[in-house]
């Protein structure tokens, strides 16, 4: 059975969700997974930590 091909517009909506990610990146930065996580495991508990700042 032949495998489905991408259309042009789907490949178009790809690059340009890449396009806006990357702007997304350099305005804003990025949270580190172990910094999230960190935050993440705090929730809830009687020592909760401010959400993590992003760092460029």
């Amino acid at each position: 059975m032949p495998k489905p091909t991408q259309s042009v517009a789907d490949d178009e909506a790809k690059a340009r969700a890449i396009h806006e990610a990357r702007e997304s990146v350099a305005r804003d930065g990025v949270i580190a997974h172990q910094d999230m996580m960190a935050w993440l495991g705090s929730l809830g508990t009687d020592h909760e930590t401010p959400p993590p700042e992003p760092c460029k």
